[in-house]
């Protein structure tokens, strides 16, 4: 029975027995579904390729085509999936104010601690078992036969005397008493090292050398976050308040000294990793080594032979190939625990991106209280409301206030898969958060544990999309209101609208006692809650102090907590919102200022009748 899958990035919705081939984690189910070999899997599971290179969807076979990474990709997306899962045992979003910071945590260091395959092979190289290899490996005896002249012959070959009879040829001289030979066939010895023993010595190289490589992406990357995390609050090129912020998020994660340890404990494995990668390739430099082809493959169930077994050297290659295939081999060829892993690998970072945009909502000053099942209340001090909740592929923000009926969703990403296909539309109301693709020309955002702008990232998209939805209503005039409401319009607000700074309204009562339609009323409504949101810092949520009316609509504030400054100007045809505007320097970046330099674009007069008419 087909089931529908449905398109992750762009929503769309597909029949499973019309698809022959997909991306590697793009889809998921819409309904419980039977994938073949992994049993019965729920709804908004998705489709990860299991190493197989393709999943039976209720019989129905799709070829996944996984995403291509180079070494240094894999290793660093192998690093954030490592900090992710310590960092979902840190974090309860159920508990909005007791959250940890999004950078990667100083547990990740359990992550590095010695495994049982490195551990063999540091004491296996410091005995100098595989060095005694590559210098006198183990041969054996081959034997040719060569018909060479008889000065030449140690060892004649079984057949030499009926050969001589049929080849005159080779005959010196023949005399009464028999043949005097001038050449003859014999045996010819050579050492073979071309042996069983020695391919699995070859291949384990091999196999070791891919490790050992992928162990030092693993530690420079985490080598290179933390040198970026110590010289934070030595950078200048980016914004007074921005730079706080992160260090700030990093003093979050590391008491004093920690990332220090951690990060000369790293750099010392570092030196001791090249040292042994180096030692490796020496060995594959070897005769030994050179004289297995390379396409000479070996099982992965060794036979035992009385080399593997009672040679004391190579019975040490034979124990490291057994540490390599439990801690490398078996686990990419166990499919069942590859397909399960990449589902807890997209739960952790559906969580992770949940405590970002939980945390960004906080640092904007709003109040965040769990409602259980999923869903979290957003209060922000002007009185709007929100309400944040999470599916099993996406995060759905969306306002509660009347007025304001607009909602964006976050997609989480994890394998790098293209984002770029997604159309300009989709991406209004369809953020994408990838926890491997870097870049944002396509639109997503990187959210990382090795990014330290990730949270800065969210909070800059989510106050943007909080001011344009609610700070483009201030100051425009509702129109077709009747004549009673107009006299008895709120004192020292211009009839029709509401500016900030203004008197204080006790809004509700006043409100109830106007007859009003429902749109005129929710025209009002959406007015006087866009004034009111001007009153508070864009950037945390602090109610201005010093706040100085303009000509119409137009004002400028400061933030006494934040340091923000924000103002409504005209350019002579539109109202502008903009943040940082009185600051000097030249950080013009959105990365380089954050939060604290954006601009809005507000509503134009001609907007309103569409605007009242939806």
């Amino acid at each position: 029975m087909p089931v529908l899958l449905s398109d992750i990035l762009t929503g769309e919705q597909r029949d499973s027995v019309t698809i022959n081939s997909i991306p590697s984690g793009r889809f998921s189910l819409v309904s419980e579904g039977n994938l073949g070999i992994h049993g019965k899997w729920p709804s908004g599971t998705i489709l990860f390729d299991d190493g197989r290179g393709y999943l039976d969807v209720e019989g129905h076979r799709i070829q996944l085509v996984p995403v291509q990474q180079d070494g240094k990709s894999e290793g660093r997306l192998d690093v954030a999936l490592q900090a992710l899962e310590k960092i979902r045992l840190l974090a309860e979003l159920e508990s909005p104010e007791d959250l940890p910071s999004p950078v990667i945590p100083p547990e990740i260091s359990q992550s590095f601690e010695q495994t049982q395959l490195q551990a063999d092979l540091i004491d296996v190289l410091q005995l100098g078992h595989l060095h005694q290899i590559a210098k006198s490996p183990r041969i054996s005896m081959r034997y040719d036969e060569e018909l060479l002249p008889v000065s030449r012959v140690k060892r004649t070959a079984n057949n030499y005397q009926r050969h001589l009879a049929a080849h005159s040829e080779c005959w010196q001289q023949r005399t009464f008493t028999g043949i005097i030979p001038n050449r003859m066939r014999a045996k010819i010895s050579e050492d073979e090292l071309h042996i069983y023993e020695n391919r699995v010595y070859a291949r384990l190289l091999d196999h070791l050398e891919r490790y050992v490589r992928m162990t030092l992406i693993r530690l420079r990357e985490l080598h290179d976050v933390l040198n970026e995390g110590e010289s934070l609050d030595a950078t200048e090129h980016m914004h007074r308040c921005l730079r706080t912020a992160l260090c700030a998020i990093w003093g979050e994660a590391f008491t004093d000294g920690q990332a220090e340890d951690l990060r000369m404990l790293s750099e010392q494995q570092i030196n001791e990793w090249e040292q042994r990668l180096r030692t490796i390739q020496q060995f594959m430099l070897s005769p030994t080594y050179k004289a297995v082809p390379s396409d000479a493959s070996v099982p992965l169930a060794l036979t035992n032979t009385n080399i593997l077994i009672n040679d004391p050297h190579y019975r040490r290659v034979r124990g490291l190939w057994a540490a390599w295939i439990k801690e490398v081999a078996v686990v990419s060829k166990d499919y069942r625990e590859t397909f399960r892993k990449s589902q807890e690998h997209y739960g952790n970072y559906r969580h992770y991106v949940g405590l970002l945009l939980i945390r960004a909502h906080r640092a904007l000053g709003w109040a965040v209280l769990f409602e259980g099942a999923g869903s979290w209340k957003l209060q922000h001090p002007s009185g709007i409301e929100g309400v944040l909740r999470t599916t099993t592929t996406e995060w759905v923000l969306e306002c509660r206030t009347t007025g304001f009926d607009k909602c964006i969703k976050f997609i989480t990403v994890v394998d790098g898969s293209d984002t770029g296909s997604t159309n300009k539309a989709n991406r209004i109301s369809r953020v994408m958060c990838s926890l491997a693709d870097e870049s944002s020309d396509n639109g997503s955002i990187w959210c990382s544990p090795l990014n330290f702008y990730s949270e800065e990232s969210v909070i800059q998209l989510i106050q943007k999309w909080w001011l344009s939805m609610v700070a483009g209503s201030y100051g425009e005039q509702i129109t077709k209101l009747p004549n009673v409401t107009l006299n008895n319009w709120p004192a020292g607000h211009p009839n029709g609208t509401f500016f900030r700074g203004k008197a204080d309204v006790q809004f509700d009562a006043w409100l109830q006692q106007q007859a009003l339609s429902p749109s005129s009323e929710r025209e009002i409504i959406r007015r006087y809650h866009a004034a009111s949101f001007m009153n508070y810092c864009p950037c945390c949520g602090e109610r201005a102090v010093q706040i100085q009316s303009l000509d119409g609509r137009a004002f400028t504030a400061e933030c006494n907590k934040c340091s923000a400054d924000w103002r409504v100007r005209s350019t002579g045809e539109d109202w502008v919102f903009e943040v940082g505007a009185n600051d000097s320097g030249e950080n013009t970046q959105s990365k380089e200022s954050g939060r604290w330099r954006s601009e809005v674009l507000l509503s134009e007069p001609h907007r309103e009748a569409l605007s009242v008419s939806m």
